[in-house]
């Protein structure tokens, strides 16, 4: 394109689309093409009915030798290198206090399955609240639904739970690598007191900068 006066004008190239992955758990399973799955010990599961996803640890369950605990992990096949912000919605179904057990929204190193940062609704002997780990504190409050938030920006991944529509975060950690989103329920052998436990999940959502995801994986076309 040539402007007055026989001078080029400069191409402006517009930014890339943000990737755009949400879940509201209405189909019959688990979505492929948004969720790998994984677990450890028996007696965890999860299923999807009535518009939602449906975690559950049975009094009975019992723990891997490796890790001493039981549960059950929905992790998104996608991985993500850059900015991210994602959400999820939780409402505890039948979730005894003191029972060693969280529901956990975490942020994993995408070469693995290694914690970087986790914000966790949890019933254990020294909370039943919220807790952000590794590098976060516990907040013993009790809550029966909310939301929890896991985001990256200029390279710290932060941790936050919301409460009456706002956001509070607990804790936050620098990594730069690539990100796998992860949802699980997990009992912990040490604080195990045998008792059933159900929690739901619904209207899952991460918008980022980018995504590095398989084929066939990924947001609709």
């Amino acid at each position: 394109t040539v402007a007055h006066g026989g001078s080029k004008s400069k191409q402006v190239v517009p930014p890339p689309k943000p990737v755009v992955i949400t879940d509201h758990f209405s189909d019959r399973g688990l979505n492929p093409r948004i969720w790998t799955t994984w677990g450890s010990g028996t007696g965890s599961s999860y299923t999807q009915a009535n518009g939602q996803g449906v975690f559950s640890i049975a009094a009975d369950a019992t723990f891997d030798p490796t890790w001493a605990m039981a549960s059950t992990d929905i992790g998104t096949e996608c991985l993500f290198p850059g900015r991210f912000d994602a959400r999820i919605d939780y409402t505890v179904l039948q979730w005894p206090t003191d029972n060693g057990t969280a529901l956990s929204f975490e942020a994993l190193s995408g070469g693995g399955y290694s914690t970087v940062e986790l914000i966790s609704r949890v019933s254990e002997s020294w909370a039943d609240g919220y807790n952000a780990w590794p590098s976060g504190t516990n907040l013993v409050l009790p809550d029966k639904y909310g939301s929890l938030r896991l985001t990256r920006s200029q390279g710290i991944v932060r941790a936050s739970f919301a409460r009456h529509g706002r956001w509070q975060e607990l804790g936050e950690k620098r990594f730069r690598g690539e990100i796998r989103l992860d949802l699980n329920a997990t009992a912990y052998q040490k604080d195990w007191q045998g008792q059933d436990v159900s929690t739901a999940v619904d209207n899952f959502t991460v918008t980022a900068s980018g995504a590095d995801c398989p084929a066939g994986s990924g947001p609709p076309k």
